[in-house]
């Protein structure tokens, strides 16, 4: 049987970190500005709850990027605040892009997995085992989603 090796706090934002370089690689018409805070309390955690979050994370980083007109901001803040760590992740909406069609990943609503794609699916599929909280948040002209989870 493998081991489950421990990791804290500290490992999943040089996770979410990383997944932003890449992000900012396959996009580089969008820009990033990336904000982070801690308490500096880095509870552990396995190795399969950090794969679990930064899966999750990954997801919500690429379709932030992918889903932005080329030349806006994307807009990544980290916290890392008493045992819980919280990421949000905001872009921008196409300029006349119907609404449904925008989000960056569809209101975990239970909607049409097929209509959405499998990375919605596949963060609430993760996110129920982790006990992950993700939600979305629209306004006219950006999308918001953010994950928390409290160690």
């Amino acid at each position: 049987m493998p081991v489950d090796h421990q990791r804290t706090l500290a490992d999943v934002v040089d996770e979410i970190k990383s997944h932003v370089e890449t992000a900012k690689a396959l996009y580089p018409s969008r820009t990033v500005d990336v904000d982070w805070d801690s308490d500096g309390k880095h509870p552990d955690m396995t190795e399969r709850l950090l794969l679990d979050v930064s899966s999750i994370a990954f997801n919500i980083i690429m379709n932030a990027f992918r889903h932005s007109p080329e030349g806006s901001a994307v807009y990544v803040r980290i916290q890392t605040l008493q045992g819980t760590l919280s990421c949000t992740v905001r872009n921008h909406r196409r300029h006349g892009q119907p609404t449904d069609d925008a989000k960056i990943i569809r209101g975990m609503d239970g909607a049409d997995n097929a209509k959405h794609g499998r990375g919605r699916q596949l963060i609430q599929e993760v996110a129920a085992r982790a006990g992950v909280v993700v939600d979305t948040v629209e306004t006219t002209d950006s999308y918001t989603v953010s994950m928390e989870m409290k160690l």
